[in-house]
């Protein structure tokens, strides 16, 4: 028997034509160049990384390791030792003090943003930062004076534009209000009260008794005084 007959006497097809799973085998690679990769379910594989461009991680790293490992010193004993211990206990206290950032406190202590960050996820995980309400209301209250001096810099150099002004105005009227303690907003009530029957009637029968004594007994007014001789 030939090469590429079946024991039934057919010819096998070409092998270049040979087909699995009701798809053709993809062309042969020349030229020393690789395959692509396989296609699974139909779904075309993803494209290649461009070369010298390489995905960034899931999570950045801190940038000064050392300072993440003293932190965990400090927030496990509560002790400040060292230069970095007071470094650490100084991105602490900044950020629970609510009145900066991240990124504030990255550029005053030279200090990276991920290790910033990681040191803070520590100490709140440690109870250094004490409670959020906190934290968030001197940050709110930091940014509403801000904001308000601010505004006030634009308004004395004529910068605020002309159709600001009035929402400004009604906004800034109605929380200083709030403020000083003032009414906000009038509520009309309309409502009615039952009253029984008896009481009522009673009501209404001492109030005719009390018009009657009025028109039967006008006041008396005191007689002329005599002219003298």
């Amino acid at each position: 028997m030939n090469a590429g007959e079946h024991a039934d006497g057919h010819e096998s097809p070409p092998a270049e034509h040979l087909v699995a799973d009701g798809h053709e085998s993809p062309p042969a690679v020349a030229d020393g160049h690789e395959s692509p990769p396989a296609v699974a379910d139909g779904h075309e594989s993803p494209p290649a990384v461009a070369e010298g461009h390489e995905q960034p991680p899931l999570f950045a790293m801190p940038e000064q390791p050392h300072l993440v490992e003293k932190a965990k010193e400090f927030v496990h004993t509560g002790k400040i030792t060292g230069k970095d211990g007071e470094l650490c206990a100084a991105i602490v206290e900044a950020y629970a003090s609510g009145l900066f950032s991240i990124r504030a406190i990255s550029a005053r202590l030279h200090v990276g943003r991920e290790t910033v960050r990681t040191i803070l996820r520590l100490a709140e995980n440690g109870g250094k930062l004490g409670q959020a309400k906190q934290r968030v209301s001197a940050k709110m209250a930091r940014a509403i004076e801000t904001s308000l001096d601010v505004f006030m810099e634009k308004l004395d150099a004529d910068k605020v534009p002309i159709n600001v002004l009035p929402i400004a105005i009604g906004v800034f009227s109605d929380k200083k209000a709030m403020l000083d303690g003032d009414p906000t907003a009038r509520l009309d009530v309309q409502g009615s009260i039952a009253i029984a029957p008896d009481v009522a009637r009673d009501y209404i029968a001492r109030l005719q008794q009390a018009r009657a004594r009025v028109i039967e007994a006008p006041p008396q007014l005191p007689p002329p005084a005599e002219a003298p001789h």
